[in-house]
């Protein structure tokens, strides 16, 4: 059995243990399943989250499911990373730190074919975590309130890709990731009188358990041996996820979250529909590649500039458990340079160490769902990031870096706002040629 794909069930293992981990630090995951953002990848974090038209044979892409293909024959890739995010949220005078490191991915990619690609593994979906309390004075007493959100979804995907044309200048392709969510989630409020142990203590828990699909599409043209255009699509249609919903509330001598110690009051159980909002994604990628017409051994770089424009129709979302949850449709930008000194494996092998290395930069700007005082949420961040190659043979394996700096909120000072830094770390691993999958073995 090749030594990649030992070390590949070994990933697996380890992956679905971490993505059972309560994994964010958001205020903002508190409605519905949760957030859907937080955590970067490392190398698409790095140019500024640009998610659609970031790939080639050195970097799995599952966000953009048409990329499968462009992998190099025979030569697989294991792509899983860790990321971290430091949070400093603040309201008025009121300031509190957070932070989460969490597993964010692990997948599995390889070419079955000239023109097909196929991927899978296993990524969060969404993700719910917060923890806050508030007082209200009474004639002699307070009762204090206390919030807390646990839990999250997950997402265990197949995807394949094919090509629709494909020519010398001119290359077009579409694919589609199948999957399977599951997950639960939890929102505990609690109240009692400060001062005794006394109060009452309501839960509610969703469980998921749905199928989800999304589909994408690239054209690669190649305008001459030195410049490129990319042109990148995604679509997640209107979907639906099947729930089941139990929410319980108990009168406590004692607000310990231990449930021997309450009275149940009413314990209610229901399934339900998420009616999920439908998104579209399209990317615009230009490539420039110096050094490439010369046949001489001298170092080909290239420049690649990517833009990438995505939008959310939120007015269609239902959440079965929370109807007057209204919530605005939202759009991103993002903008993101990634440059190579050298791309040509047999030049890099004697390289400098500099020289080796993949430099990137970004920006993005994102409208959350939500408004306070008439004004929409924002979130504004800048990302850098560097990949450092490992060549072992014509292969190319990586260890990929990504920073990011960001603020979320809006100009009132009244409102809570969060400065936060992701750190983001990504290994991706390709075998060396003796170890080259779906090859034909000749017998001497």
């Amino acid at each position: 059995m090749p030594r990649l794909l030992v070390f590949s069930i070994f990933l697996v293992v380890f992956g679905y243990s971490s993505f059972a981990q309560t994994n964010n630090n958001s205020p903002y995951s508190y409605y519905g399943l949760g957030e859907t953002g937080g955590l970067d990848h490392a190398t698409l974090g790095a140019i500024g989250n640009n998610r659609l038209t970031a790939f080639d044979s050195t970097i799995l892409n599952f966000y953009n499911p048409s990329s499968y293909n462009t992998l190099a024959k025979g030569v697989p890739l294991v792509s899983f990373g860790i990321s971290s995010r430091l949070s400093n949220f603040t309201q008025e005078a009121t300031k509190e730190f957070s932070s989460v490191t969490a597993l964010h991915h692990f997948a599995l990619a390889f070419p079955i074919h000239k023109h097909i690609g196929l991927a899978f593994g296993v990524k969060p979906y969404t993700r719910k975590g917060y923890r806050f309390s508030s007082k209200e004075p009474l004639q002699s007493d307070s009762i204090e309130y206390g919030y807390e959100g646990t839990g999250g979804a997950n997402e265990v995907f197949v995807g394949l890709s094919a090509d629709i044309l494909s020519l010398r200048s001119i290359r077009w392709a579409i694919g589609v990731n199948t999957g399977y969510i599951f997950g639960a989630t939890s929102n505990i409020r609690t109240a009692s009188i400060v001062g005794e142990s006394s109060g009452g203590y309501e839960k509610r828990s969703i469980q998921v358990n749905s199928f989800h699909y999304s589909l994408g599409t690239y054209i690669n043209y190649n305008l001459n041996e030195t410049h490129q255009l990319k042109f990148a699509g995604t679509f997640e249609p209107v979907q639906y996820l099947n729930t089941d919903y139990e929410e319980t509330v108990f009168y406590a001598n004692s607000i310990t979250g231990n449930p021997n110690f309450f009275d149940t009051l009413t314990n209610l159980t229901s399934a339900g529909t998420f009616t999920l909002a439908p998104k579209y994604g399209i990317g615009l990628c230009y490539i420039v590649n110096f050094g490439a017409e010369s046949t001489q051994n001298k170092r080909k770089s290239q420049l690649a500039t990517h833009f990438n424009f995505s939008a959310t129709d939120w007015s269609q979302y239902k959440d079965p458990y929370d109807g007057g949850n209204q919530l605005m449709s939202t759009s991103s930008i993002n903008f993101g340079v990634q440059f190579i000194p050298e791309t040509d494996v047999k030049n890099a092998q004697n390289a400098k160490f500099y020289d080796k290395l993949r430099y990137r930069a970004g920006v993005y700007n994102y409208t959350l769902p939500f408004e306070f005082g008439g004004e929409q949420l924002n979130d504004f961040g800048t990302t850098f990031g560097v990949g450092l190659p490992i060549t072992i043979g014509n292969a190319v394996s990586s260890v990929d870096f990504g920073l990011s700096y960001g603020l979320r909120g809006v100009q009132d000072e009244s409102v809570l706002k969060e400065n936060y830094y992701g750190v983001n770390v990504g290994i991706t691993i390709s075998p060396d040629k003796a170890d080259r999958w779906f090859r034909k073995r000749k017998l001497n």
